[in-house]
């Protein structure tokens, strides 16, 4: 019989558990709570936050995570939304915002404004999604971009991304620049 010795042992990283999410009817109506990851699997709906991330300028910070930070890896290495969040239990939507906000950024960073909340099918998800924005200054921002790649664009160049290199963004910033989502309509 074999007894491995205290030196032979490899130490595991302790797995990460999936947060728990709000779980929804098809009305937007709280059923409960389950890992994410089996919300996912199961296709069930849930709540998601998006804050549009904007500077002082008016341009629109996308981020460019290594791998997605909830759950699976959606979209490695494209850019997407600034801040992303799943609702947990016991959380409103603009609960989640300012938490994602000081996860990212450091800090409350500004005032949020809610843009629309509607039922979205991405990918795997079926979501209610609560859109934010955010203008926030510079120095919030550097924050998030020590963690992330960033990158700020104006709506002329965020067009040129949607045209030209559409596999360098995410179905979701795609999807919400159609819906003529992330410039405000001045």
């Amino acid at each position: 019989m074999f007894i491995p010795s205290a030196s032979s042992k490899k130490t595991l990283a302790p797995a990460q558990t999936p947060p728990v999410v709000e779980i929804v009817d098809a009305s937007n109506r709280s059923l409960g709570a389950l890992p994410l990851d089996e919300v996912l699997r199961q296709k069930l709906f849930c709540r998601m936050v998006l804050v549009l991330l904007y500077d002082q300028h008016g341009k629109l910070y996308l981020v460019k995570f290594p791998e997605w930070k909830e759950g699976g890896v959606l979209a490695p290495c494209r850019w997407d939304i600034g801040l992303v969040t799943y609702v947990r239990p016991g959380e409103s939507t603009k609960d989640g915002a300012l938490r994602r906000m000081r996860e990212n950024l450091g800090t409350r960073a500004g005032r949020l404004h809610l843009v629309r909340t509607w039922p979205v099918s991405w990918d795997a998800e079926k979501v209610f999604v609560s859109l934010y924005r955010l203008y926030t200054h510079s120095s919030s921002l550097q924050y998030m971009h020590q963690k992330n790649e960033t990158l700020a664009v104006d709506q002329e160049e965020l067009e040129g991304l949607v045209i030209h290199c559409p596999d360098l963004l995410t179905n979701r910033v795609i999807s919400l620049d159609k819906q003529a989502q992330l410039f405000p309509i001045l």
